[in-house]
């Protein structure tokens, strides 16, 4: 929760629970810790006093391992990254989708079929 508290979270809720998601699918268990979180977050240094986290793994390979063990599927993997791409860019562009597909690298056209493939609004939110 310190390590939560401590983050400005400029993208608001999207981003928290852009961090929640992915560190509940990186983690091992039915308990997130601190390091699973911190691994997450922009900012992820440990506190003062602890020790880094240890044993990191590329996230392409906790993708894999989730869907090898069936937790999601390679397409509802692929539609969950690009929807938390799309309500970033969203964010970040203050709801300007011309601004959104120049940060995404994609034509606007794209990014607009997108937001209502996802069922979101301009702003990112649902």
């Amino acid at each position: 929760l310190r390590a939560l508290g401590r983050h400005r979270w400029p993208g608001n809720v999207r981003e928290l629970q852009n961090v929640l998601r992915g560190a509940v699918l990186a983690s091992d268990g039915d308990v997130l810790h601190a390091a699973d979180v911190r691994a997450f977050l922009p900012d992820g240094a440990p506190e003062a006093g602890e020790p880094p986290p240890t044993g990191e793994v590329a996230l392409d390979d906790l993708y894999y391992d989730a869907v090898r063990r069936g937790e999601v599927s390679l397409y509802e993997l692929r539609r969950a990254v690009e929807r938390s791409c799309v309500e970033r860019a969203l964010s970040e562009s203050a709801g300007n989708i011309t601004h959104a597909a120049e940060l995404l690298g994609m034509k606007r056209s794209r990014v607009s079929q997108l937001v209502k493939q996802h069922g979101l609004r301009k702003d990112g939110e649902p």
